[in-house]
């Protein structure tokens, strides 16, 4: 994968920075659950996981998937 960005010549700030922002909200909940489950139950699931994350996981998908768009 690096090869081909540096072949394409994408500049290391926005590489940096798609990097984090896709990896960040997965990251972010996988530590949220794992934290907070004791067992793999979906009663322990959804208590752990509040119903707000699920919007805020979407719009923030959303902002990122309109936010870098297509390649120039």
């Amino acid at each position: 994968m690096n090869l081909l960005v540096a072949s394409v010549k994408v500049p290391q700030g926005s590489f940096i920075v798609g990097r984090l922002s896709g990896m960040l909200p997965r990251s972010s909940l996988a530590v949220m659950i794992g934290a907070g489950v004791q067992d793999l139950t979906r009663e322990t699931f959804e208590q752990v996981l509040p119903a707000w994350a699920w919007g805020v996981g979407i719009g923030l998908s959303l902002a990122i998937a309109l936010f870098s768009g297509p390649a120039p």
